[in-house]
């Protein structure tokens, strides 16, 4: 009973691995895929904007003021880099209005389907 207990936790392990190895290359694609949009635009890649682009898969759903704090970047400048990004369609608003703007990043939204499709 023990060895039939180390066996599937031992394998269950194997597989988070393998899942966890397989998400990090999902994301890299992806922001790969995001960086060489924007090269191609002639945007300059800062070291900011690819802080940003990854936290904004790690959290779909942002404020300004919570994307600066994840990367620790001024609240005017990931201003300026979300404007930019929502111009080549890598980020949207959701919210209505002019104050409190709340931002999704559709790709990253859909990163679970994707994964699902990958891993099954």
């Amino acid at each position: 009973m023990i060895d039939d207990w180390i066996y599937h936790t031992a394998r269950a392990s194997q597989n988070a691995v393998q899942i966890e190895y397989g998400i990090f290359s999902i994301i890299g694609k992806i922001v790969d895929k995001w960086e060489a949009l924007l090269a191609s635009s002639e945007v300059h890649l800062t070291k900011t904007m690819r802080k940003l682009l990854i936290a904004s898969v790690g959290a779909p759903v942002f404020s300004i003021a919570s994307l600066a704090h994840a990367t620790e970047a001024s609240y005017t400048t990931v201003s300026n880099i979300i404007t930019l990004l929502s111009s080549h369609g890598i980020i949207t608003q959701v919210s209505r209005g002019r104050r409190n703007k709340v931002y999704a990043c559709p790709e990253a939204l859909g990163l679970f389907d994707t994964i699902i499709a990958e891993v099954a």
